[in-house]
C-alpha cells in the first residue's frame, strides 16, 4: 500500500498551459522581430494564479512583460523589463501590489506609512 502525506500549507495541483504562441513583427514589409507568449494557470498558496508572459524582440530591443492575476482575471502584479543590446535599461514594477484578499502588500517597497488624514 502507498501512503501519501500532505504537508501543511503545501501547494496542490500542477501548472496548466492555457494558451501560447508566437507572432512575427513586420515593419514596411520586412520582418523586424517576433513575439512569444504564454498564459499558464499555476498553483499558489492563496489559490490558482494566472501568469501571462511574453518576450518581444524588435531590432536590438527586448521587452519582457509579465502579469499575474487571480483565477477571475483580476490583476495582482505587473512587471516589465526592457533590454537594449542585452543591457537592462528599464524595469517597471509597482511599489505595492494587491493580494488575493484585496489587501495592499509590498512589491518593490519595503515599507510605507500613511498620513493621519489618509491622503498620502
Amino acid at each position: 500500500a502507498l501512503l501519501f502525506t500532505a504537508l501543511p500549507g503545501s501547494i496542490h495541483g500542477q501548472v496548466v498551459s492555457l494558451d501560447e504562441g508566437s507572432f512575427t513583427v513586420i515593419r514596411a514589409g520586412q520582418r523586424v522581430g517576433h513575439e512569444n507568449f504564454s498564459i499558464r494557470r499555476t498553483p499558489s498558496v492563496s489559490g490558482p494564479l494566472l501568469v501571462a508572459k511574453a518576450t518581444v524582440l524588435v531590432d536590438s530591443r527586448r521587452v519582457e512583460p509579465t502579469i499575474n492575476a487571480d483565477s477571475a482575471g483580476f490583476p495582482l502584479r505587473y512587471r516589465s523589463e526592457l533590454r537594449v543590446d542585452a543591457r537592462v535599461v528599464e524595469i517597471y514594477s509597482g511599489l505595492v501590489t494587491i493580494d488575493k484578499d484585496l489587501k495592499v502588500v509590498p512589491d518593490l517597497a519595503e515599507s510605507w506609512t500613511v498620513s493621519d488624514e489618509r491622503k498620502t
